[in-house]
């Protein structure tokens, strides 16, 4: 019986039927995780209250900015997340209310479109059930991350569903002009999307073509160099707009580049040693694809030593992935900022494993019997089954476990008492932008320099916290502060500045101060 269990999991023809079944299985489980209770688990935050309220300006004012009671801000949310996010929202704000719930539907839409581009490339590169494989491992083998990253208002998830799109529209052996053209417009919204992914993408491209002069020799040079022209011009293109040419006529350009510079130190990377281990660390521990990162990534490139079109293939996502992996190492080591290293991982790891079980199956296996020894065919299937339990099964329990009871609906609780208890008209000071998302009250934002401030302290970058450079008080007068978790975490509202206002509610991390 074992016998024929390895030899259907390495089978170069598995039946039909039973993948079509599994992929079926699969598409419904990913639509499930990536929609069911979506408006509350997660519960809105502060990133993507800020991202969809540039979307809802936009819509409502035709302005590509952030609103509050000071005006129009052109950083921040601005700068960090493009238009591949904030103008499809923004167009499905023209049709319903704008509110967090809707906007999250259109990052669950780039969720499967990125599952499924995923899938095609795969099943180019790898057998039907590696890909099976590379899919839960991407739902499932990196910390619960997936699920949870198609459920917020952010940008790493759709950028990296255009990455792959392109990637299945441009690794084919002949590409004409028109297909690489359109893998340069989609490699160019990838680094527009979130600018850290310019980083690897725009890189590989760069020494790929290199790669591919000296060494592969299978591609003219159209098939890198119109990609690399087109997505470097939409990236730098996109950059000189959001910094110079956006919001013209409305906007401060001198004190806006004063922040930007002032914010720059702390925005992607630090000089810091137990940091670079800390990343690294975050890429090859056990959790992580079950601590494979490392022999996945040396197996890419072995795979990427032959001069064939295979061989090159791999060579350009080895590249990107090693490319991806040393700037997450370089960084100043938020999650969000390993998340394409570690969906890419995903690949290379299902590859390797099933290629490394079927090599020990092919040496075990007697060429004149098949009643050889199954001892290290029995052991291989044992480490494999193990392996998948730690790293597939147990956390696809805990995920499911996660969209099903767990979430928070406390912003929401908080804008049904503002609502509730205050007119349209009343101003309210904080820093959860979220709320701003949930109810129709004039909000108004610490500065962005605060944000700023707040990074630079906590990777102690600066001795002094944000609350000693801003004070509420000097900027509005609210009937109403409400401090939730990153207020909290800023320190922004003191005992002191809260002197005049009482509190009067509580929902979870979220308190509601009126005054006196």
């Amino acid at each position: 019986m074992i016998d024929r269990l390895v030899d259907y999991v390495v089978s170069d023809a598995p039946r039909t039927r039973d993948f079509r079944l599994a992929a079926l299985a699969l598409a419904v489980l990913t639509v499930f995780l990536f929609t069911f209770r979506q408006p509350v688990y997660p519960g809105p935050d502060f990133d993507e209250g800020a991202y969809v309220n540039v979307a809802k300006t936009f819509a409502e004012d035709g302005i590509y900015a952030e609103k509050n009671l000071d005006g129009y801000n052109f950083l921040g949310p601005v700068i960090s997340t493009g238009p591949t996010v904030i103008l499809p929202i923004a167009l499905l704000f023209k049709f319903v209310d704008p509110s967090i719930p809707a906007a999250r539907l259109t990052i669950a839409a780039y969720g499967l479109l990125m599952m499924a581009s995923l899938a095609i490339l795969c099943l180019r590169l790898m057998r039907p059930q590696a890909v099976l494989l590379a899919v839960l491992l991407v739902l499932f083998g990196w910390g619960n991350q997936m699920p949870y990253m198609f459920r917020l208002v952010i940008g790493e998830g759709p950028g990296l569903a255009l990455l792959f799109t392109g990637l299945v529209l441009w690794l084919t052996e002949r590409p004409g002009p028109i297909r690489l053209v359109l893998t340069g417009v989609l490699f160019g919204l990838v680094t527009i999307t979130k600018v850290q992914y310019a980083f690897f993408v725009l890189p590989a491209l760069l020494l790929m073509w290199i790669a591919n002069m000296l060494w592969y020799r299978q591609r003219r040079w159209d098939y890198f160099v119109i990609p690399g022209i087109v997505s470097g011009v939409i990236f730098f293109g996109w950059t000189y707009f959001t910094y110079f040419l956006n919001g013209v006529g409305i906007r401060d350009p001198a004190a806006d580049m004063s922040t930007v510079q002032a914010a720059a130190g702390s925005a992607y990377f630090v000089l810091d040693v137990t940091n670079k281990v800390q990343n690294v660390y975050n890429l090859v521990n056990g959790t992580i694809h079950g601590g494979l990162f490392i022999p996945a990534a040396l197996y890419g490139l072995w795979r990427s030593r032959r001069r064939t079109g295979d061989g090159l293939i791999w060579g350009i996502l080895t590249a990107m992935l090693l490319l991806s992996s040393g700037f997450y190492i370089l960084s100043i080591g938020w999650v969000r900022l390993s998340i394409a290293t570690k969906i890419m991982a995903a690949l290379f790891v299902a590859a390797f494993v099933f290629d490394a079980f079927k090599a020990v199956v092919q040496a075990t296996r007697s060429t004149t019997s098949r009643d050889s020894d199954m001892t290290p065919r029995w052991i291989a299937l044992m480490l494999v089954a193990g392996w998948l339990i730690f790293t597939v099964v147990l956390p696809s329990f805990r995920a499911i476990y996660y969209v099903v009871r767990l979430g928070d609906a406390s912003a929401y609780m908080v804008g049904a008492y503002l609502t509730e208890n205050a007119l349209p008209e009343t101003i309210v000071e904080s820093w959860e932008k979220e709320l701003s998302l949930i109810s129709d009250h004039v909000y108004h934002f610490p500065p962005q320099l605060v944000e700023a401030q707040v990074n630079a302290y906590e990777h102690r970058l600066s001795d002094t916290p944000a609350g000693e450079l801003y004070d509420f008080r000097d900027f509005v007068d609210p009937a109403y502060v409400v401090i939730g978790p990153l207020g909290r975490k800023g320190e922004l509202y003191s005992a002191e500045k809260l002197a005049d206002f009482a509190l009067v509610e509580t929902f979870g991390p979220y308190e509601i101060y009126a005054r006196r």
